[in-house]
């Protein structure tokens, strides 16, 4: 289920503003590196020519050298795709239909649409990165609405044209210089309980999909939203396996740290926190609830205590 989430301001400002991320420890490669001895380009006149030949002269026979761009609609590149020596064309396109706004990728005489016709009550942007790594030539789609999330969609170059390999729902990919690397990306979806926040994961990504290790997701600060709460009343806190470990009192200041979460009616979610010095106090189970009017969330309990009852300057944007 796509989340619904009119909390938000536009998404764009989101995605631009989501610098947070960028606090897991992945060993990122920042966007567009590459093995300058490798680089057989010829010399150019002048700076800008040099950023022009670094963008749109890749080749594949640059074996092991990692690179990563983002694509701007119309602005075609040039890149030796699939290692065989020979340059292809490679340019995202934007249009508009009787049923919605199109995204395409044309690469030599092939097609791809990054938004089809069956899903425009869903889409309507996709942020599109090309990738080479070792392994192969990707393009990562990163796909949302007007005010809320979609996916992200893996493709791999294959015998002459991009296959999809897996999707990521729910979630997108942070637009900075250091949300893809080599061997990783990180990738974001909204949470609204107690606030406006950001969840963070760290995806691996190839041949055979999307895959993490992490277990939970790194919470931090959404647009806009509070960066730790205050208790009105005294809460209890568990260790990983449920069991009570201690209890705060009320005024005391408490941070989000990570977080799993199912943003359904009657799902049982689990929030860490910890102390402003970065202490481990422990974990607690929420639940999102409705009002009986939509099938959409309306609310937070923490046993059956609402999150305005439980914590002061929680901060909804919208």
């Amino acid at each position: 289920m796509i989340r619904n989430k009119l909390k938000y301001l536009a998404l764009t400002l989101s995605s631009t503003l989501l610098v947070s991320c960028n606090g897991i420890d992945n060993n990122q490669t920042i966007i567009e590196s590459t093995d300058e001895s490798a680089d057989t380009t010829a010399e150019v006149s002048s700076d800008t020519d040099a950023e022009n030949t670094e963008s749109t002269e890749k080749s594949g026979n640059e074996a092991g050298d990692f690179y990563s761009v983002k694509l701007d609609v119309d602005d075609e590149k040039s890149i030796d795709l699939g290692n065989d020596g020979n340059m292809d064309s490679l340019v995202l396109t934007y249009g508009t239909t009787d049923w919605g706004e199109t995204y395409t990728l044309k690469t030599n005489d092939k097609t791809l649409d990054l938004i089809t016709e069956e899903e425009t009550n869903l889409c309507e942007d996709v942020d599109t990165y090309f990738v080479h790594k070792s392994t192969g030539d990707y393009l990562l789609a990163s796909r949302s609405g007007f005010s809320n999330i979609v996916d992200v969609v893996l493709y791999k170059w294959d015998n002459g044209s991009f296959v999809e390999k897996d999707r990521l729902k729910d979630m997108a990919i942070s637009n900075d210089a250091e949300s893809i690397s080599e061997n990783n990306l990180v990738a974001y979806s909204y949470c609204t309980a107690f606030g406006n926040w950001d969840l963070c994961k760290n995806y691996s990504y190839g041949d055979t999909g999307f895959s993490t290790e992490d277990k939970m997701s790194k919470v931090r600060p959404g647009y806009g939203g509070s960066k730790e709460l205050t208790l009105k009343k005294s809460l209890t806190l568990n260790d990983e396996k449920g069991n009570p470990t201690k209890t705060l009192d009320a005024g005391q200041k408490i941070i989000p740290s990570e977080a799993n979460d199912t943003y359904e009616v009657g799902a049982k979610n689990t929030m860490s926190f910890v102390s402003e010095d970065g202490e481990l106090l422990g974990y607690i189970t929420y639940e999102y609830v409705s009002d009986g009017e939509t099938e959409f969330p309306s609310s937070v309990t923490v046993d059956g205590v609402s999150e305005d009852e439980l914590f002061e300057n929680i901060e909804h944007v919208g």
